[in-house]
This record gives structure tokens, C-alpha cells and sequence, in this order.
């Protein structure tokens, strides 16, 4: 029977709340007051009790009362204010880090060749370049970053272990590469800013005069940031176009071997007079800058922004370790011996990761150039093997196979009196130029070998980069730790001794010498790099020549063009496989690659 159950509570609860109203009465009656109505008498904890008691009934009577009461009871208990107050502080601390991370930038920025140049180029200051171009964004306040470096560790004995771990996490990353350190491949973010782009590739259907500029530049950007550009896929068309107008069909019909003769003559002035000076982008006698879609600008700004991102992502470490110590100090629960040594920490890992980031620029340089060049020769669009083949086909089809090339050599055909027929004269020239295609199909112009390009890249303006940087004995130290400096030094005096025979064309590739302590991939590296240092070493030669003889007045009107091609193989200069040379190359004395030479067996 639910209805007298509930009449009873109702009964019980009207009965308890009119005894609790007469006792509260009574108790008020014990105590008395002033006439200033100050309470001068009280029971102790009485009114507690009572308060606890008046509860307990208005549960009974009320099935919902403990709900709210347990409720009531979580909201006086929540953590929500220390949540709210430890998210302020790594606010705080987050914005700490971006300040610092900004200055330090900027420290490391000064004085850097290679960003003074983006400055200028594109008049950005250089944190306008580390929001905008690097994209190198606030660490946010619940960033791993942040709590790695410093609010995991900040307010406990461990501080001191934790920092200096971190500081050499941070020196590891940057030795080991862009992929420890999320750095995002620059390629897409560069090309809208230094690229030809679609410009380029439109500008021939506008009928340009300097059409073969423009395709040029796309060519540079593929061997660059490499990929594709979609409106360009026509520039092989073109280029092609182009260096079959510089072939000149004799008066008579030739020879499967005279007209291959002068075909690799039409490839060789393109490679030579146009690609490589392209690359090489000596700028123009009245100007003292390269123009801003040569080779040569574009790879300086190229290297220019790797450089500053590597530059942002120390900056920004080095934000974390500083602010991490200003935390520490500000941190009441620490001791001074324990603030000391957090201090201690944080000044030897910035000390580390400041003198990481010169060596992670050059060992990125190095292998941003070693793979421009490997990936440009074998990969590309339009890698030489693919522009000769486009211009191969366009030559064979318009000046052997096509009706005008028959019609050309039909006069100079024989017809026996035995073949009056009008038509004989065209048909024999049609057979014989159909034979003469055949045999030209079969090969290609010669092609530039890879280390060819590096060589010629190695010259080109825009390397900025010094002797040093590029070092191939500390480029087999970091590859190969583990190798002897006795093996360092033989490995790169032998490969350098046999890239210099080879531009020289006195070496087969197929008989450069081995190197047992390497694999392949790392062998065709380092003599990439090697030829990327000859070139560089035939440069700053040439150029203290262009510097005196500009001094004196003494240069001849020929010198002009001497000056702005690069050399190309086969070099003349004998004195290149010279001790005293390889000596210059590889930053070794010449008494030391002569021991290396004389203790050798080869």
C-alpha cells in the first residue's frame, strides 16, 4: 500500500520539523545579548550540530536532497580554479618562450650572409621571414616542446638531469637531420617565392623574345625544388625547338656519321653557351647582382631559407631552456642550490645547441647540394638524358624524316634512264632519308654525367657557401664515424685525385676507384660533392684573376666572355691533380696528401 507509506514520511517529517523549530527556539533563548546587540553568551558547536541534524531530517523527508547535496559538495571541491591557474601559467610561460625565441632569432641572424641576402632580395625582416616564409609558429601552451623542456622539469631536484637531457636531444636532432626536428620540406613554400612557375611556361605562347630564358629558369627550378610544373610540360617541346635551330643542313645529303656530327654540335652549344652559363649566372657587366630568376639568385635564396629554418628551430629550443631557467628562479618551492644547477643546465645545453646549429647548416648544405645534383642528372623532367631524347625525336622528324628534309635533298638524287617517273627523284631521297633516321635514332648527343653538373653547379653564383663548408674529409666524418683519420684522408685525397682526372678526360667513370669502408650510394655522394668542391676551388681561383685584372684595367674585350661561362670538361688546367691542389681542395697541407699519395697502392 504506497499512499498511507508516503502519508506517514509526510507526517513524520511535519512532526520533526515542528520539534526542530521549538529547540532552535529554546537554544536561541540561551543566548542573550547586550543592549548594543553584541552576543556576549553562545554554546559552543551548538549551531553546527544543529545545522548537521536539520540536514540529516530534510534528507529523510527528501529522497533528492543527498543528490544535491553530493553535488554541492563536488562544485566547493572542484580543481577547476588550479586547472584555470596552471593553464595561465603556461600561457605565460609559452609566451615567455616565444619572446625569447624571437630575440635569439635575431642574434643568430646577424651577420649571416645568407640572410642578409633574403632581407634585401625581398625586403623582409627576419622575423617577418620566420612567421611568414619558415612558418615557424608559437609553440602552444600544451606543446611537448614546452613540457620536454622545461614545465616537466621546472620545480623538481630533477630539473638540472631533465634540462641538460633535453639540451642534448636538441643537439641530436640537429646533427641527425630535418626529420628529428619537423622541419616540413621547404620546396612548395620556395617555389611561389623565388620559382619561374607557370610565368615561365606561358610566356612562349605570348611569343616572348627571350623565350628560351624563360624555359631555362623552369629548368632551374626543377633541378632546385624538383617535381614538376604542369603548365611546363611543354618546355621540353621548346628547348628542343630551340637547338635544333642551331643546326645547319649541309648542301648535300649526308652520312649517317657527318649528320650525327653535327647534331651533337647543335647539343653542345645548348649545354655549354646556354645550360651551363644558365647555371653558372655570372651577372651581366653592368650590373652587380644576379637577376632575380637566374640560377644562381634562386639557389642563394634557397640555401638562404634552409639556413633560416634551422636557425628558427634552435632559436626556438633555445627559447624553451631560457625561459624553463627564469621559471626556476621565480619557483619559491626551490632551493638556491637547485635554482644553480638548473641554471648550470640550461647555460651548457644552449652553449651546445648554439655551436650544433653552425655544424647542422653545413652538413644540410652539403647534402641539399649532392642531392640537387643527383636527383636533377637522374630524376627530373628534365634531367639532360630527357632533354636529349626530346631533342633527338624533334631533329629526327623535322630535319631527316619530314617532307621538307626529302624535298631538300630529292635534287640530289640519281634516276636511271631506266626510272623516268617524276616521282622517282622524291622516293629515292625519302628511302635514303629514312635510313639516315634510323641510324640517328639508334643514339643519343653525350650526355653530362653527374659529376659534370655538380662541378658546373659547384661555380655557380649562387653557391654561397666557403671551402670549408663543403669539406669532404668532414663530410665522410659525419657519414662514417667510425672511419680512421687515416682512412678519411686516403679515401678523399684518392676520390678528389680521380674526379680531377675525370673532368680532365683522362679517366673513364667506369674506372674511378672504389672504396671498400663505403656503399654505393654513399660513394656516389661523396664524389658528387668532391666535384662540387673542384668546382667551387676553380671559381675563387678564376675570381681572384677577375679581381686583379679589373684592379689594373688590364682586361682585353675577349676576357669579357671568358668571365661569364664556367669551365666545363675537359679541363687543361694539369696542375689540378698537383698535390699542392688537392692540398687547396681538401683543406690538408701539401706534405700531408703527399704522405697519403707515396703510402698509398694506387
Amino acid at each position: 500500500m504506497l499512499w498511507p507509506r508516503l502519508l506517514l514520511s509526510l507526517l513524520l517529517c511535519l512532526r520533526f520539523t515542528d520539534a526542530s523549530g521549538i529547540s532552535e527556539s529554546k537554544h536561541r533563548d540561551l543566548n542573550s545579548t547586550d543592549n548594543k546587540g553584541k552576543e556576549i553568551s553562545t554554546i559552543p558547536g551548538h549551531s553546527s550540530r544543529s545545522h548537521h541534524a536539520r540536514m540529516r531530517r530534510e534528507i529523510q523527508c527528501d529522497p533528492l536532497a543527498k543528490q544535491r547535496q553530493k553535488s554541492q559538495s563536488k562544485v566547493s571541491n572542484s580543481p577547476e580554479g588550479e586547472k584555470g591557474l596552471r593553464s595561465r601559467k603556461k600561457i605565460k610561460y609559452a609566451r615567455l618562450v616565444e619572446s625569447i625565441s624571437k630575440s635569439e632569432f635575431i642574434e643568430l641572424s646577424k651577420n649571416n650572409e645568407l640572410v642578409e641576402f633574403a632581407q634585401k632580395r625581398w625586403s623582409f625582416s627576419a622575423t617577418e621571414f620566420r612567421a611568414n616564409v619558415i612558418k615557424s609558429n608559437p609553440l602552444g601552451e600544451d606543446s611537448v616542446k614546452l613540457l620536454r623542456g622545461g614545465v616537466r622539469f621546472v620545480g623538481k631536484l630533477s630539473g638540472y638531469a631533465g634540462i641538460a637531457l633535453f639540451g642534448f636531444e636538441v643537439v641530436h636532432a640537429l646533427a641527425k637531420g630535418a626529420s628529428a626536428l619537423e622541419w616540413a620540406d621547404l620546396g612548395s613554400s620556395l617555389m611561389p617565392i623565388v620559382g619561374c612557375g607557370v610565368h615561365a611556361a606561358t610566356s612562349l605562347y605570348r611569343g616572348s623574345l627571350d623565350i628560351l630564358d624563360k624555359y631555362l629558369c623552369v629548368v632551374g627550378d626543377v633541378l632546385l625544388f624538383g617535381g614538376i610544373i604542369g603548365a611546363a610540360l611543354g618546355a621540353l617541346i621548346h628547348i628542343a625547338r630551340f637547338i635544333r635551330s642551331l643546326f645547319l643542313p649541309g648542301p648535300s645529303l649526308p652520312t649517317s656519321e657527318s649528320i650525327k656530327v653535327d647534331r651533337d654540335k647543335a647539343w653542345v652549344t645548348f649545354v655549354q653557351d646556354h645550360l651551363y652559363r644558365y647555371i653558372y649566372s655570372f651577372p651581366p657587366i653592368n650590373q652587380e647582382e644576379m637577376a632575380s630568376d637566374s640560377f644562381g639568385a634562386k639557389l642563394k635564396m634557397s640555401l638562404a631559407l634552409d639556413n633560416m629554418a634551422v636557425l628558427a628551430t634552435g632559436a626556438q629550443m633555445i627559447g624553451v631552456l631560457n625561459a624553463s631557467s627564469i621559471e626556476a628562479r621565480e619557483n619559491a618551492t626551490l632551493a638556491e642550490d637547485e635554482i644553480l644547477m638548473i641554471q648550470n643546465a640550461t647555460e651548457h645545453s644552449i652553449h651546445e645547441i648554439r655551436a650544433e646549429i653552425a655544424s647542422s647548416i653545413a652538413r644540410r648544405q652539403r647534402e641539399l647540394l649532392i642531392n640537387k645534383a643527383i636527383n636533377f642528372t637522374h630524376d627530373s623532367e628534365f634531367s639532360p638524358r630527357r632533354m636529349a631524347e626530346s631533342f633527338n625525336a624533334d631533329f629526327v622528324e623535322t630535319m631527316v624524316r619530314s617532307d621538307e628534309a626529302v624535298k631538300r635533298y630529292k635534287s640530289m638524287m640519281k634516276i636511271p634512264f631506266a626510272e623516268p617517273h617524276p616521282w622517282s627523284r622524291y622516293m629515292r631521297a625519302q628511302r635514303a632519308c629514312e635510313a639516315l633516321a634510323a641510324e640517328v635514332e639508334k643514339s643519343l648527343p653525350r650526355l653530362p654525367s653527374l659529376y659534370e653538373i655538380a662541378f658546373v653547379i659547384g661555380q655557380s653564383k649562387g653557391l654561397a657557401v666557403d671551402m670549408i663548408t663543403l669539406s669532404p674529409r668532414t663530410y665522410l666524418r659525419d657519414m662514417v664515424p667510425t672511419l680512421s683519420d687515416g682512412d678519411v684522408d686516403e679515401i678523399a685525397v684518392q676520390q678528389t685525385h680521380a674526379i680531377a682526372r675525370l673532368l680532365q678526360d683522362k679517366l673513364n667513370e667506369a674506372d674511378l676507384p672504389g672504396a671498400p669502408q663505403l656503399e654505393d650510394e654513399m660513394l656516389k655522394k661523396l664524389r658528387t660533392l668532391v666535384a662540387l668542391t673542384i668546382g667551387k676551388g676553380v671559381e675563387e681561383h678564376k675570381m681572384l684573376k677577375w679581381e686583379r685584372e679589373k684592379l689594373v684595367g688590364m682586361m682585353a674585350p675577349g676576357d669579357v666572355d671568358y668571365y661569364m661561362r664556367p669551365y666545363f670538361p675537359p679541363l687543361e688546367f694539369a696542375e689540378l691533380t698537383s698535390a699542392n691542389k688537392i692540398g687547396f681542395l681538401l683543406n690538408m697541407t701539401e706534405a700531408a696528401v703527399d704522405a697519403v699519395f707515396y703510402g698509398s697502392t694506387w
